[in-house]
């Protein structure tokens, strides 16, 4: 399409692509802040999960200790961060959606204008014009839906390092098994008329997964 317009008319062209390069630096920027506040949607989510865990499994102690008040208030409060963020987060991806259809509803503005100037003044030709504005239009949908990209992929980076950050935790109570294993011993009865025992040893290594098929 870069093509066709070249061909038509380089000077239009190059007009025509003079809001581009702002767009395209604003559009990154923005990009930048959508992860950040995504990434704090995501963190005030499991913060809100938390909260709910800890309350459900340990409900006896909050009845215990009289503490519905308390906890439904907090849990409000964190309800209540996590639509300001969200809102916040939905306001600069409404921003940036606008930006590039005012930029792009602008480009086409300055083309028909200076367009139109120029086939007034017989440089270029009325079906020259009609067909460059056609081109220019089928330019518009790439943009707008790189932005589209753009406003999506910060979402899906930040809930990626999320679930990155869960999957790589480490658990705060200590293994019973070390890094260098340790040895397990067990015993089976098996209902045998010669066999009462079996003792059987063997080394556990961490992560280290081991089916046991016993015959009755």
């Amino acid at each position: 399409t870069l093509a066709l317009l070249v061909l038509i008319d380089a000077r239009l062209t190059l007009i025509s692509l003079t809001l581009f390069p702002p767009l395209f630096f604003a559009v990154n920027g923005l990009s930048r802040r959508v992860y950040a506040r995504s990434l704090a949607v995501q963190e005030q989510l499991g913060s809100i999960s938390n909260r709910a865990q800890e309350n459900i499994s340990g409900i006896q102690e909050v009845k215990t200790y009289v503490q519905e008040e308390r906890e439904i208030a907090a849990f409000h409060d964190l309800c209540g961060e996590y639509r300001r963020r969200n809102l916040s987060m939905a306001a600069l991806r409404g921003a940036m959606l606008a930006l590039i259809g005012i930029v792009t509803g602008l480009g086409t503005l300055i083309v028909i204008f200076v367009g139109g100037a120029e086939v007034i003044r017989g440089r270029i030709g009325l079906g020259e014009f009609v067909a460059f504005h056609a081109a220019l239009g089928m330019r518009a949908w790439p943009t707008v839906a790189l932005g589209w990209i753009n406003n999506t992929d910060p979402r899906g980076a930040g809930a990626m390092r999320r679930l990155d950050e869960v999957r790589q935790a480490r658990p705060q109570v200590p293994s019973p098994l070390d890094e260098e294993g340790a040895a397990v011993e067990a015993a089976f009865r098996r209902q045998h008329p010669t066999v009462t025992s079996c003792p059987l040893t063997f080394v556990a290594q961490p992560g280290f997964y081991c089916f046991i098929l016993v015959e009755q």
